[in-house]
Parts: structure tokens; C-alpha cells; sequence
């Protein structure tokens, strides 16, 4: 698994959004683990963010634009209703007329979903590789007055190419749609969150989910030795870890500079501690949730 990321050229600062809406700066920074956020600036686009996060990763790794046989690209602020982004991405790199490309349209679960149908279809279909994108520009669809959602979410793109998709073990779903207007675009055509129904969630559905996990790959919570958490926000995972009793230093956190990125939250993480070799060789449970209401969780061995 190889992973690179692309960010917006433009900052907003706890200063910024204490400005725009409200929230202290303290708490952005003590509460949310928020120090800055990315968001789209002139002349960008979630498109041109995965571009450039797939080339980013196609230089660094040596990896042949012609070798891809898969491309998901998980999104949910697609540049247009139709065409998929993926078709347009295709187009963008290069890829091959026989790559097999598609979007997925989950939000904070979307990574851990797109690991699983990248497994599946390599799997069935016997192929070699895949690309697996994750851009969520939630800037486009945030009105910043509203103290709910201003502070919380930043802009990214992440490329992940799996060569080895052995390395991605079983994994577990979930989706409460009773709940789907807890997390949600408004009749202003703006995100709404309901904040304390998704911590609720959260608090009521991830641990069964690790559990089930665990059961399914016949593994317990001693043989896992990193967690990686969708990114949310400080206060939230803090409450998530000491529910599970984890040890505070196998769950792994980066999101103090760019804020909840949505689907890219968890593979930026990854991103960041295989560069520095903390996963490397590792057991690795990743668990996404969110939108929908949605979650899944898996394990993967680095």
C-alpha cells in the first residue's frame, strides 16, 4: 500500500473561524484538535486536488499510469452530477480504455468501503492493481456562520495504490438511514450536523463494529497494534478511545493542520506514519464513520 495527498492552496485559521462564525479559537484548538484546515482557493477543484495527488504518487513510487486495472474514486461533492468524477480522472492521467473506474459515494466510511470492493473486484477479476481516491471538498457546501459545521471540516485529495490487496483483511458494514438527516444537505443547500446525534452514534455503533471485526479475522484487541480512527475531531475520538480502553499511544491522530477531511482523514494518518515507519510490518484496524449513518471496519497488515 502506498499512499500520497494533495491540500488546497488556501488557509483558514481558528482565528479566520472565530471570525466567521463564532468559535473560540481555544476551542477549536483544545475541544476539535484544530489548528488550521485546507479549503479550496482560486481556480481549484476537487478534480485538480486528485490529480495532482495521483501524480504526486506516480513520481514518487515509479507507478505506470498504463499498469491501473482499477480506479474507485470515493467522493461525495462530485465536480458534476453526470459525468462520474472517475470517468474524468481517467481521462486526466491517462489511464487505460480498459480500466475499471467508478465512483463511491460515501463520505467518512468511504475509505474503509473502497478497501474492501477494491479487494473484492482484484479478487474475482484476478487483477494486479488498483487506485483508490478520496477527495471530499465539503468548503463548497459549508455555510460559515453556521458553528456547527464552519469549524470542523478542511478540504483534501489522497491517492492509495494497492498492489497486494492480501494485505486487506475481512471486513464489517453498517447503515442506520433512520438517521440519515443527522448528517446531511439542508433545504438552504447547505451541510447540516446534528453534533451530539453523531457523537451518540459514534459512542452506540464503533465498538460493536471493532468487535465483529475482530471475530470475523479471529483476532483480538491485543493482537492489533495500531487504530486508526476516521478523524472527526479531538473530543470525539478521545471519548472513543477511553470507551474501548485503548492504550492512548496505539491510536494514531493527524488532523491538527487540516482539520476533518472526510473520507481522506484515514488514509492521510496512514499516509503520515508509514513515512515515518511507525506502520511498517504492522496490524493495522482502520474504522470509518459517518454520513449515511454509515461505518465499517477492517484490518489491514503493512
Amino acid at each position: 500500500m502506498k499512499i500520497c495527498s494533495h491540500f488546497p492552496s488556501k488557509s483558514l485559521s481558528p482565528q479566520e473561524i472565530e471570525g466567521l462564525c463564532g468559535t473560540t479559537v481555544e476551542f477549536q484548538k483544545e475541544k476539535l484538535g484544530f489548528f488550521s484546515r485546507k479549503i479550496l482557493g482560486e481556480g481549484e477543484n476537487g478534480l485538480s486536488l486528485a490529480q495532482i495527488a495521483c501524480e504526486k504518487l506516480f513520481k514518487k513510487e515509479n507507478i505506470k499510469s498504463e499498469s491501473i486495472e482499477l480506479l474507485i474514486y470515493v467522493t461525495q461533492t462530485p465536480e458534476k452530477q453526470i459525468p462520474q468524477n472517475s470517468s474524468q480522472l481517467q481521462f486526466l492521467l491517462n489511464l487505460p480504455y480498459s480500466v475499471a473506474a467508478f465512483d463511491v459515494n460515501l463520505g467518512c466510511s468511504g475509505y474503509v468501503y473502497a478497501l474492501s470492493i477494491a479487494k473484492g473486484i482484484m479478487c474475482t477479476e484476478n487483477l494486479k492493481n488498483a487506485l483508490i481516491v478520496t477527495c471530499d471538498c465539503y468548503s463548497g457546501i459549508i455555510n460559515y456562520k453556521n458553528k456547527d459545521t464552519a469549524s470542523i471540516f478542511g478540504d483534501a485529495a489522497t491517492a492509495t495504490f494497492i498492489g497486494d490487496y492480501g494485505a486487506i483483511q475481512f471486513t464489517t458494514f453498517g447503515t442506520d438511514g433512520s438517521n440519515s438527516n443527522k448528517l446531511c444537505i439542508g433545504d438552504d443547500g447547505y451541510l447540516f450536523m446534528d453534533g451530539r446525534s453523531i457523537f451518540n452514534f459514534m459512542m452506540k455503533r464503533i465498538k460493536p463494529s471493532i468487535q465483529a471485526c475482530l471475530a470475523k479475522n479471529e483476532l483480538e484487541l491485543v493482537d492489533i497494534d495500531y487504530f486508526i480512527f476516521h478523524q472527526a475531531n479531538k473530543f470525539l475520538l478521545t471519548n472513543l478511545v477511553r470507551t474501548l480502553n485503548l492504550p492512548e499511544y496505539k491510536c494514531l491522530m493527524h488532523m491538527s493542520e487540516s482539520a476533518n477531511t472526510v473520507s481522506s482523514s484515514i488514509p492521510l494518518v496512514i499516509e503520515e506514519y508509514l513515512g515515518n515507519s511507525t506502520l511498517q510490518g504492522k496490524t493495522v484496524l482502520l474504522s470509518g464513520f459517518g454520513v449515511g449513518l454509515s461505518w465499517a471496519t477492517t484490518i489491514i497488515k503493512l
